[in-house]
């Protein structure tokens, strides 16, 4: 069947085929009305019972999503949140967050419903696990929340999904006993989980799952168009310096929001890269580096191959 609609364009009656009704459907709305992509909630860090922080580092992306009439009031299939968790295993989201671990840990517990789980919230935790007294190093967690609609009918309701990456890796370095320095992150390895948490944003299956939990088509799966980071210090003192030099009285930052251009398409790999380079130099600036371009430089020349 040939499904058209009537549309106005620049002015003028037209019409749109379902990919053009598609297309206008995620483009950016009129200044000031905040898109799907975004409006996200900041972290925050866990603290223990004296009040210190429990991990080195909170990354958050995600998305919102508009819900389809049979989302709107039915509960989470436990068969689609399954066949999410699957999805999410299968992709570049685990082996991005053992590459902090540098090869010394490689156990880990793939995604599956842990904590708070309800009739209308999913969360997926995936978790390294080591023989250490930081038993988890690195952990993943991704929730969806559809929206409570009852009694209110106000707004169109959203559907939030956000990917947490949570790293102790510091604190898993220390508890060692062996390290005589203090660990810092090297940015090519925090390039690697920009890139995971991004690619696995995008990637088919995931979306296909988000698609059939929210009711919609996987063409109304916004890309993600921001990136939180929430640290336990300065971010000048979280990096390896690797080249980078702390700017005299640039001031302190531990952490930021990074808006993705919205011109990039993340599916394609070169223009996730792009993105991933922008936001990796923005966190230096903001953190009062200098260094993090010819460091993105080193890290992205390939190495010519030896006689």
């Amino acid at each position: 069947m040939d499904l058209r609609a009537p549309i106005r364009l620049s002015g003028q009656n037209s019409t749109a085929d379902r990919d053009k009704l598609l297309q206008l459907a995620r483009e950016e709305p009129a200044t000031g009305v905040v898109t799907m992509g975004q409006r996200l909630m900041a972290p925050r860090l866990q603290q223990d019972t004296e009040g210190h922080y429990t991990e080195d580092f909170i990354l958050r992306t995600g998305v919102n999503l508009p819900m389809g009439e049979a989302g709107t009031w039915r509960p989470l299939s436990e068969r689609s949140v399954a066949a999410l968790a699957r999805a999410l295993n299968a992709s570049a989201f685990p082996r991005a967050l053992l590459k902090l671990l540098q090869g010394t840990v490689s156990d880990s517990i793939g995604f599956r419903p842990l904590g708070h789980n309800r009739s209308r919230t999913a969360r997926l935790v995936w978790q390294a696990v080591s023989h250490s007294p930081v038993e988890h190093p690195v952990e993943a967690v991704v929730t969806v929340k559809l929206p409570e609609v009852y009694g209110s009918t106000a707004t169109a309701p959203m559907a939030n999904v956000t990917v947490d990456a949570i790293s102790r890796v510091r604190r898993y370095a220390e508890s060692l006993g062996h390290v005589q320095w203090e660990y810092r992150y090297s940015v090519p390895d925090l390039a690697v989980v920009f890139n995971g948490l991004l690619e696995t944003a995008v990637n088919d299956d995931v979306v296909t799952e988000l698609a059939r939990l929210a009711d919609i088509d996987t063409a109304l799966v916004a890309q993600p168009r921001e990136l939180h980071l929430v640290a336990d210090r300065r971010v000048a003192h979280l990096l390896h310096d690797d080249g980078l030099k702390e700017i005299p009285d640039a001031g302190a930052s531990s952490g930021g929001v990074f808006l993705a251009n919205p011109a990039l398409d993340l599916r394609v790999a070169a223009e996730r890269r792009e993105q991933v380079d922008d936001w990796l130099r923005q966190l230096g600036l903001d953190a009062g580096l200098s260094g993090m371009e010819a460091l993105l430089e080193r890290y992205r020349t390939p190495t010519p191959p030896t006689a």
